[in-house]
């Protein structure tokens, strides 16, 4: 009996992580050409189920590494980790992507829900003893294994990453880093926020549209839906393109 309702649960969790896959197209290797992103039907509702899955996922991957019986080498060891995470990179790229380009506020407060998230998973795989033991392994064999330059650079660079990352500290200090790692996260993820808001309402508001004497036409109606989407239909909103330089500067003849 146990073993059937065992079968029955993993065929439900097998079943459910198919239907995911098939629906988000995050999950899944694109068709367009460099398998560039399919933006058309890729929604803001796709990137949390597609974040849970990547993290679950990986988290199996490489714990299959550390719990592989045979000596380590560059196939079990280095190329397994390079393989690892391939859905969560393409969903993470993506949601950074439109983050930073095309954001809106849900996509801002997933970005600070998630930031310490991802930082606590990034510690779960470079602070891992084991991992990093049987990479060192690797690394420290690099030169009798023949390897082409590209797989040697590929073990060099793993081998740096976990040295950067803490790999070496005490089991005091890999705690200490992990709580700091997780703050910085969350901290970075919040100033970025504010910085956008705070670029958003430097935007200059303009009532009479005179005052675009320069601006093409183009310009004009962008001027005009970016007042839109602020909530002031009828009016013209410049926003901040730079810290320092607006481009629009050069075009407009009301110097004022």
């Amino acid at each position: 009996v146990k073993i059937t309702q065992n079968n029955d649960i993993n065929s439900n969790k097998m079943e459910k992580s198919q239907n995911t896959e098939n629906s988000n197209p995050l999950l899944r290797k694109s068709t367009l050409q460099y398998q560039a992103p399919e933006f058309n039907i890729i929604k803001d509702e796709h990137y949390k189920p597609a974040f849970a899955y990547g993290l679950a996922e990986q988290i199996q991957e490489t714990e299959a590494i550390t719990k592989n019986p045979q000596k380590p080498n560059f196939d079990n060891t280095i190329l397994a980790l390079e393989n690892s995470g391939q859905n969560l990179k393409r969903a993470i790229t993506v949601f950074s992507n439109i983050n930073s380009a095309n954001t809106n506020d849900y996509l801002q407060k997933l970005d600070e829900e998630y930031a310490p998230i991802f930082a606590a998973h990034s510690d779960k795989i470079y602070l891992n003893d084991v991992l990093y033991n049987r990479v060192k392994a690797v690394y420290n064999d690099r030169n009798s294994l023949h390897l082409d330059p590209e797989s040697l650079r590929l073990v060099e660079y793993y081998e740096q990453q976990f040295e950067i990352a803490g790999a070496n500290l005490s089991a005091d200090k890999k705690i200490e880093l992990k709580k700091v790692n997780e703050q910085m996260a969350t901290l970075q993820s919040q100033f970025s926020n504010k910085l956008l808001a705070a670029r958003k309402a430097g935007g200059l508001l303009i009532t009479d549209v005179k005052e675009l004497d320069g601006l093409s036409a183009d310009e004009i109606a962008a001027a005009a839906e970016d007042a839109k989407i602020a909530g002031k239909p009828g009016q013209y909103l410049l926003a901040l393109q730079n810290t320092t330089q607006q481009p629009l500067l050069q075009n407009l003849r009301n110097r004022k």
